[in-house]
């Protein structure tokens, strides 16, 4: 599940976290990964499979989890 706040979104029921830095991050699911793109992008909380992400968000894109991401 995503939840999404303003500048603050939750993901629960992540398996895996693929990138981070302060402008991407990707999160795998079980058959999806998540693209975030955006500015001062920053892990917040971090739990086994729950996650909170904060900053300004621009772009989230879904892809296949056998989908290459550029």
């Amino acid at each position: 599940m995503i939840y999404i706040e303003e500048n603050k979104m939750r993901i629960q029921k992540f398996s895996k976290i693929l990138r981070v830095s302060d402008h991407c991050i990707i999160v795998a699911l079980k058959n999806k990964k998540i693209m975030i793109e955006g500015i001062k992008l920053c892990i917040t909380y971090l739990e086994k499979t729950e996650i909170i992400i904060v900053g300004d968000f621009i772009l989230l894109k879904f892809h296949d989890i056998g989908e290459m991401i550029a």
